[in-house]
Parts: structure tokens; C-alpha cells; sequence
């Protein structure tokens, strides 16, 4: 069973927002800015260390005033495995036996759902979990320490899904019953018109 006594919860949100033409993670959903949603589950759930990683300053003095550790990215540009690597970096001198990571483009993801994630990964035998809808996977995804060094070594665009690839037969796939949950927010059109 994966009994983890500690938990760090990392948040990317650190991209360019290029096929949104404008800061996607700053546009209002629900009267809320998009990263915001998932801050607030984030905290909710009392990890016992909390990062946000991005490259705009408005995040990252929300981010710092919710108690989180703001991480500065600067160089987006290296891809979705830097941000991984700044993440856990400045996790350095806290021992954390589960990584959760997740991107801060899901507007309609839950607590519930999330929590559900780590109840079924804690009660399992499984290394990995990761939130799935109609068995399409998505995020959050929740690692076991033993795979950090996995986590530290990849490299350009490449996130935690690949580390899941290679070793399917230590991975847990929760359902969440929503499909929206799990829905990225790409493009202008991906929101509803009435929001």
C-alpha cells in the first residue's frame, strides 16, 4: 500500500498561453481567474508542501500569499520538464513521499475528484496514479518518491506522462465521473460563452 506520510502538491502554471493569444491562466472563469480554480483545491487539501511554478507575477504574489512556495520560471521555453525540475527543486530539505502534479488549466476540476485520486493511490499498491475519464487519461498525476529521479531526468517538452508510459503496470487510473473536469482550456473558443 502506498501509505505516504507526506504529500507536496506542484503547480504548473508557468506556459505561454500561445493558441489562447492572450494569459489564459489570468482570464476570469466563473468571476475567477482560471488558475485560481486550482489553487484553491490545492489548498483545500492540506499538502503538507504547496509550489507553484510560473512566470507571471501576479500568479506568483497569489501564490505566495496562499502560503505557497512561488516558484519564478523564466524560461518556459525549455518546456514542461523545466517547470517539473524547478518544482521539485524547491522542494529540496522537505521529505515528501508523494508528488502530486497538476496544470492550472482545468478550471472545473474538483477537490473531490482529486481527493479521491490520493484516497484510491494511498489504499493501492500502485506507484503512480493518475485522473482518467472513459479510461482517457488527464491531471492531476500523483507519484511515489521512488520515482523522482525519473521526474528529474526528463527533459524538453516532456511531462510525467511519459513516466507513466513506461511503466503502465504501476499505475492506478481513477475515473472522474465529468468529463469537464479533465477538460484543458487551449483556445479562446474551449470556454463557454457565458462565462
Amino acid at each position: 500500500m502506498s501509505h505516504y506520510t507526506s504529500l507536496s502538491i506542484l503547480l504548473l502554471a508557468a506556459g505561454s498561453s500561445t493558441r489562447f493569444q492572450a494569459n489564459k491562466l489570468l482570464t476570469p472563469v466563473n468571476g475567477i481567474p482560471m488558475y485560481r480554480h486550482t489553487l484553491s483545491w490545492a489548498q483545500t487539501l492540506e499538502p503538507d508542501r504547496l509550489a507553484v511554478v510560473s512566470q507571471y507575477e501576479e500568479i506568483l504574489k497569489e501564490a505566495e500569499a496562499a502560503g505557497a512556495a512561488a516558484v519564478y520560471n523564466g524560461h518556459s521555453d525549455l518546456g514542461i520538464s523545466h517547470s517539473i525540475h524547478l518544482a521539485l527543486n524547491a522542494l529540496e530539505g522537505f521529505a515528501s513521499d508523494a508528488f502530486l502534479f497538476t496544470v492550472c488549466d482545468q478550471p472545473w476540476l474538483t477537490a473531490e475528484s482529486v481527493r479521491a485520486l490520493l484516497d484510491a493511490f494511498r489504499k493501492s499498491d500502485k506507484g503512480m496514479a493518475c485522473l482518467c475519464h472513459n479510461g482517457v487519461p488527464g491531471n492531476p498525476v500523483v507519484f511515489d518518491s521512488r520515482y523522482k529521479k525519473e521526474l528529474v531526468s526528463l527533459t524538453g517538452d516532456t511531462g510525467g506522462k511519459r513516466i507513466l508510459k513506461a511503466h503502465p503496470e504501476d499505475v492506478l487510473w481513477v475515473e472522474t465521473p465529468h468529463n469537464m473536469e479533465l477538460k484543458d482550456i487551449d483556445y479562446p473558443e474551449d470556454l463557454p460563452c457565458d462565462l
